[in-house]
């Protein structure tokens, strides 16, 4: 039980990081102004994502934001129900439910749209191409995927249960 605690730092530290940047990027960004921090790769612009992932869905803010609190019961209960396994799942669920509280925070609070401001690409900002330029995106999104990517691991390592052994003879 020790172990499950790492979900509630990464819950609490990841939701007030998101919330923070995003804040920081749109009062001190106008809208559609680049700031670029790392030339032909990485840069900061505000948009504002009416949608889900790469804005799929557009306008559905509400059934957005309950799939949102669907999915934190879903964490909670697997956190729940989750054996024994060390640091690395329990973080990793937190920052999943870190990502999903901090767009849930601005589906209801930014008439359904969450705030978006780190801008990854290849090459110039202004080429714009489908295959050098990811969408916008915020520190939610990353804890999502970074957590997620955090479960794969912990399910790979954790040890495989021992077959037992059948002598045919």
């Amino acid at each position: 039980m020790k172990n499950k605690l790492w979900f509630w730092p990464a819950l609490i530290v990841g939701t007030a990081a998101d919330q923070a940047t995003k804040l920081l990027a749109f009062r001190h960004l106008e809208q559609g102004e680049y700031l670029r921090l790392i030339p032909y790769v990485l840069g900061l612009t505000t948009s504002e994502n009416k949608g889900a992932l790469f804005g799929m869905l557009p306008g559905s803010g509400a059934l957005l934001a309950l799939f949102s609190v669907a999915a934190l019961g879903v964490i909670l209960w697997f956190l729940h129900r989750a054996p024994q396994q060390g640091k690395c799942l329990p973080a990793a669920l937190g920052m999943i439910a870190a990502g999903a509280t901090g767009n849930l925070i601005d589906r209801t609070f930014n008439n359904g749209m969450v705030r978006d401001f780190i801008d990854l690409h290849v090459g110039p900002y202004q080429l714009r191409q489908w295959w050098s330029h990811w969408p916008t995106f915020n520190i939610a999104d990353a804890l999502i995927c970074i957590g997620v990517a955090m479960v794969i691991y912990a399910e790979f390592k954790k040890p495989k249960a021992k077959q037992p052994v059948v002598d045919n003879q």
